[in-house]
Order: structure tokens, then C-alpha cells, then sequence
């Protein structure tokens, strides 16, 4: 093992997010493995070396693959991805802070642009929304 760590990491998983908040926090969502998709939220403190998987509040996203993540200031946008069943419309924000999601935009009734069409074509086998 090349890092010691204390509590339960994620599972196994690719296509996922990953963001750093304040300079301490190790923050995973989502992702696929297999068949399957996730829609967890895990956390590392890279200080303490300890992972956690706090409660999210809010609009709890549904389980996605292939998604992009950005950070600004204290929010983390989500945007894109999909599952076995449909992409994905909508575009959320995590407050980091908080950990309280909420719906931004959703595009509903629009053809996704080539690159979010690509993007979650490329992980449409891969997972099944659980």
C-alpha cells in the first residue's frame, strides 16, 4: 500500500469526477464500474488521510458515468455524463461547504451538443443505472 489511510475509499471505479476544496479535501463523484453507476459522494481528508462518505442534501444527482466537473470558489458544477438508460440533462452544483446540491439547468427537450453526445455514448454500455 503506498498510501496509509483510515476508513472505507470508494469502490473500484472509472469515468468518475475528482476536486480539490480548501487545500485539504479529496472530493470523488460518481463513476462506473462494470455495469454499474454511482451516484456517491466520497471524501478524502488529504491531511488526516481519512475517508468519509457524507450525506448529501438537496437535489441528490442521479447515478452517472462520463460527467466533468470545475470548481469555483466554494462550488463544485457538474455537468454531462449518462448511464445505461439516457444521458444525463442536467447541470448541478455541489456546495462544498454545505454538500448541498442543486439543479442549475437541465436541458430537457434539446439535442446536447456533439461533445456530450460523444462523451456519453463512449460510456452508454458501460454502466446501468442502479
Amino acid at each position: 500500500q503506498l498510501f496509509h489511510y483510515r476508513g472505507t475509499p470508494p469502490s473500484p471505479r472509472s469515468e468518475h469526477a475528482a476536486a480539490c476544496y480548501a487545500d485539504r479535501y479529496l472530493l470523488i463523484f460518481g463513476g462506473g464500474s462494470h455495469s454499474t453507476c454511482f451516484s456517491d459522494l466520497y471524501l478524502l481528508d488529504m491531511q488526516t488521510m481519512e475517508w468519509s462518505r457524507p450525506e448529501q442534501h438537496g437535489i441528490i444527482p442521479e447515478p452517472r458515468a462520463g460527467h466533468a466537473g470545475v470548481t469555483v470558489g466554494d462550488n463544485w458544477v457538474i455537468t454531462g455524463g449518462g448511464n445505461s438508460k439516457k444521458g444525463v440533462p442536467e447541470t448541478l452544483v455541489l456546495n462544498m461547504s454545505t454538500l448541498v446540491w442543486s439543479v442549475v439547468t437541465s436541458f430537457e427537450g434539446r439535442a446536447p451538443p456533439t461533445s456530450e453526445v460523444s462523451h456519453f455514448y463512449s460510456y452508454f454500455a458501460i454502466c446501468k443505472a442502479t
